[in-house]
C-alpha cells in the first residue's frame, strides 16, 4: 500500500528566489535538513518532524507539542490503529538513508508481531530547494506469509492514520476541507468528520503562517483535536488487508 501526502507550509506574504540547494546531515539522534527556505529536524523515533523553521519569518511550525505532551506527539505522527493508542510506530526507531541526489530521505522500520506477521513501513520524504512543502510517501509492505489487516479495533472503517500536531503560537486554529465542506476554528476537545479529505491545516493569524497535509489517496475521515498541548489534524485512511508480498 502506498499513501501519498504533501506536508506543506505557506507564508502568505513571502516570495523569494532560492538557489538549487538541499543539505542533509545525519546526526546521532536526529536528521537535519536545510534548504534556502526551511530548516527541518526529524527524529529517528517515528520518523517525525521535531522542528520546521521558516527562515524568512523565524517561526517554528512544529514547536511546542514535543515538549509539553508526554507522548511526544510530533508532527507526521503515524498510527496503525489495530494497535492500542498511540501504537508502535509513534516511538519506534526507524533507520534512515539519503536517496538519489540527497534531496530525499528514506525512513524504514520492520515490525513483527507474536503471530509472525511481518510489516515493512517506509517513509520517503522529498525536499525542494524553492518550495515551502515536502512530499511524503508512506509505503506498507507485507513481508510475511499471513495477511495483515490494518483497521481500528474500535472502528473498522479506519485504517492507517497520520497526523500533524503542533503549537505554533497562542491563537492557533484548525482549518480543513472535507468534500465540499470547509471548516475553520478550534475544535475542543475533538471530533471526527467522515469523507474525502482535501486538506487539513493548523493556522496562526498572529504569525500569518499555516501548515498542514494534503492527502493524495482516498481517505476515510478527518480527526480534529484541541488540547492544552496544542492542535492536531489527523488524516484517517480506509481499513485495508495486505496480502503476503503486497
Amino acid at each position: 500500500m502506498i499513501i501519498g501526502l504533501i506536508s506543506f507550509s505557506f507564508i502568505a506574504f513571502s516570495r523569494i528566489k532560492a538557489p538549487d540547494d538541499v543539505k542533509i546531515r545525519l546526526m546521532d539522534n536526529h536528521v537535519v535538513v536545510e534548504t534556502p527556505l526551511l530548516l527541518i529536524n526529524l527524529t529517528y523515533y517515528g520518523a517525525r518532524v521535531v522542528n520546521w523553521i521558516v527562515k524568512d519569518v523565524g517561526v517554528d511550525l512544529a514547536a511546542g507539542v514535543g515538549y509539553t505532551d508526554f507522548l511526544k506527539r510530533y508532527p507526521l505522527w503515524s498510527w496503525i490503529p489495530s494497535e492500542p493508542w498511540p501504537g508502535e510506530l509513534c516511538l519506534a526507531k526507524f533507520k534512515v538513508t539519503p536517496r538519489k541526489d540527497h534531496s530525499q530521505l528514506e525512513f524504514r522500520y520492520f515490525k513483527t508481531d507474536e503471530h509472525d506477521r511481518r510489516l515493512a513501513v517506509y517513509r520517503v520524504i522529498k525536499f525542494y530547494p524553492d518550495k515551502y512543502f515536502i512530499d511524503v510517501e508512506e509505503i506498507l509492505v507485507n513481508r510475511g506469509k499471513r495477511e495483515i489487516t490494518i483497521e481500528a479495533y474500535w472502528n473498522k472503517s479506519i485504517g492507517y492514520s497520520i497526523s500533524w500536531s503542533t503549537r505554533i503560537e497562542s491563537g492557533d486554529v484548525q482549518a480543513w476541507k472535507v468534500g465540499s465542506r470547509i471548516g475553520f476554528g478550534k475544535i475542543w476537545p475533538w471530533t471526527r468528520i467522515y469523507g474525502r479529505v482535501n486538506w487539513a491545516a493548523i493556522y496562526n493569524d498572529g504569525s500569518r503562517v499555516w501548515i498542514g497535509i494534503i492527502p493524495f489517496n482516498q481517505t476515510n475521515s478527518l480527526w480534529l483535536e484541541s488540547k492544552s498541548w496544542g492542535e492536531e489534524v489527523r488524516i484517517e485512511f480506509p481499513a485495508i488487508t495486505i496480502r503476503p508480498g503486497q
